[in-house]
């Protein structure tokens, strides 16, 4: 980190020190700054930590072996997710519209991947409305979206409402 801020202390003095020869350091500027960037990259790669903390199947966390041995000893192990413990999802609530699936609470009511259970995907095109895969190209109770309800005696076609129907003609005498 120090070679970082000596690095930009050296740029800004070198590049504005002198303010008469602002046009040299103008048409220089491009070049200056294309190697001020790519050095700074090279510095950020190769100072990084990039190991971040890793999380186990089994759902415990685990400082990398990056720290000390004592921060090792110090970090509290955490339970992350809802594997084993459904309850927290609902908390306490019903009908049930989460449920634990892969270790994560979700709204099993809206989400096509989990579709009124755990791992019930809905076809494509389709959507997820109230826990059951419906086609809303064709539902006159869910056109277009959930709960979007067409007229009655008014189809629903690619997701809209008496589309291709025309408009009825009333003549009067």
């Amino acid at each position: 980190m120090e070679r970082l801020s000596i690095f930009f202390y050296i740029y800004s003095t070198h590049s504005f020190h002198n303010l008469s020869h602002f046009h040299k350091i103008f048409n220089m500027g491009l070049h200056v700054q294309a190697l001020a960037i790519v050095t700074l990259l090279v510095l950020i790669q190769k100072e990084g930590n990039s190991i971040p903390n890793t999380l186990h199947q089994n759902g415990t966390s685990h400082v990398s072996q990056s720290f000390s041995p004592w921060l090792n000893k110090v970090v509290q192990r955490r339970f992350h997710g809802c594997h084993g413990r459904a309850s927290l999802c609902n908390k306490g609530k019903f009908p049930l519209k989460f449920m634990c699936c892969r270790n994560r609470c979700v709204n099993v009511t809206y989400n096509k991947n989990n579709c009124g259970l755990c791992g019930h995907r809905c076809p494509y095109n389709w959507q997820c409305c109230r826990g059951l895969c419906i086609n809303t190209n064709l539902s006159v109770l869910n056109c277009g979206k959930c709960g979007h309800r067409c007229p009655f005696g008014v189809l629903c076609f690619f997701g809209m409402c008496g589309y291709g129907q025309g408009t009825r003609v009333v003549h009067t005498p």
